[in-house]
C-alpha cells in the first residue's frame, strides 16, 4: 500500500477532473446536487481517478454534441433560411437575432408570437413565452415546419 503523503499529484488530479466533469454536466457548486469525491480511506486513489478522468471527457464530449447540434448553426442551417433571417431580424447579417422579440414577432425568423407558440407546442418543443432560452436549432425547427405547412410566403422576405 503507497502511503497517502506519496500521492498528492494523484490527489491534485482528481480534484482537477471532478472540477472538470461538475463543469461539463452542469453541476456547479452551490447550484442543486453537489458531488463530493472525499475518501473515506487513506490509500492513493489512483483508481478513483482513472473513473473520474473518463466521466469527465465523457461529460466534456456530450456537451459537445449537445452544443453541435443546438447551437452550431453555421454548420446546419440552409442557406436559405439563414438569407430569411437576415431580412427578418438580422439587417442584413446572417441568421438574424437568436434573440429577436419585437412583442408581435419573434426568432431570428420574425415568426408570429402566437403561430410560434402554437407549432412549437406541436413539435414537442418549448413555446416562446416559456421560461428559458429558445436554441436555434428549436427555433430552425419551428421556421421548418411553417415553411413546410405553408411555404415561403409566410415570412415577408420568403424572397431572400
Amino acid at each position: 500500500m503507497i502511503p497517502p503523503e506519496n500521492c498528492p499529484s494523484v490527489r491534485k488530479a482528481l480534484r482537477y477532473y471532478t472540477a472538470q466533469y461538475l463543469h461539463w454536466t452542469g453541476l456547479r457548486v452551490g447550484a442543486g446536487r453537489r458531488e463530493t469525491t472525499r475518501l473515506q480511506h487513506r490509500s492513493c486513489p489512483r483508481y478513483l481517478l482513472h473513473i473520474r478522468k473518463a466521466k469527465a471527457r465523457a461529460a466534456h464530449r456530450a456537451w459537445n454534441a449537445y452544443f453541435h447540434y443546438h447551437y452550431a448553426w453555421s454548420d446546419w442551417l440552409p442557406d436559405k433560411y439563414a438569407r430569411v433571417g437576415a431580412c427578418e431580424t438580422g439587417y442584413g447579417k446572417r441568421p438574424g437575432s437568436w434573440t429577436w422579440d419585437s412583442g408581435t414577432y419573434v426568432s431570428a425568423f420574425g415568426i408570429y408570437r402566437a403561430g410560434y407558440n402554437q407549432f412549437a407546442r406541436i413539435l414537442g418543443l418549448p413555446a416562446w413565452d416559456d421560461p428559458g432560452r429558445r436554441t436555434p436549432r428549436e427555433q430552425y425547427l419551428v421556421a421548418q415546419y411553417i415553411q413546410r405547412r405553408f411555404g415561403w410566403s409566410a415570412w415577408g422576405c420568403g424572397n431572400a
